[in-house]
């Protein structure tokens, strides 16, 4: 990546350019970003971007914005952030004040209501395809796949709220990795 403006031009335009062809915003913008900026501008590797993608679904508000921000720290300091925050943000805003502005007009047009549904199964395809990428790299092991299927059960058939599951899939991460650490130094102290 370049040094200075440049680098923060770069990191502007990157998000600027993903920006504007998401739609259904949430998980939906992941593999566009992930694409422009693992695999087109190579600024990150797989790891680096599981781990800003986990950072940025840990903070309150759009996973979009979140990331956005992630990444342009990473990659460019404090001006990064604010350089990667307005690329993703800028052409959003500017898309749905000129929708607002001419909704009015169209909202009535058959093909309209079509494209949107059409948008919609779309959405839910890119928000599958984030899921199975994001759980390659994120179940690493059976205690990931029990911590994983206990959320699900419990947001699915418990109705449990989505924020007691994040807290519970930390505590749970947490007393795995403990009781690994435990199982493992036992393991070592028998073997001498």
């Amino acid at each position: 990546m370049k040094q200075g403006r440049g680098k923060w031009w770069q990191l502007f335009l990157s998000f600027c350019k993903v920006s504007p062809v998401t739609f259904g915003g949430g998980f939906a913008v992941l593999p566009l970003i992930e694409k422009e900026i693992l695999h087109r501008r190579q600024w990150m590797d797989e790891r680096e971007f599981g781990e800003a993608t986990a950072i940025a679904q840990s903070i309150p508000g759009a996973i979009a914005v979140n990331i956005a921000m992630v990444i342009g720290y990473r990659l460019a300091g404090m001006v990064g952030v604010l350089c990667a925050t307005v690329g993703i943000v800028l052409p959003a805003f500017s898309i749905v004040l000129l929708m607002y502005l001419g909704f009015y007009h169209i909202h009535t047009w058959n093909w309209v209501n079509g494209a949107l549904e059409g948008v919609k199964a779309a959405v839910v395809a890119l928000i599958v395809y984030a899921a199975i990428r994001m759980g390659k790299s994120a179940l690493c092991d059976k205690w990931t796949w029990v911590i994983m299927g206990g959320a699900v059960g419990g947001l699915l058939f418990l109705h449990v709220h989505p924020l007691l599951v994040m807290v519970a899939g930390a505590l749970a991460g947490m007393g795995f990795a403990s009781g690994k650490r435990v199982l493992a130094a036992l393991r070592q102290s028998e073997s001498e």
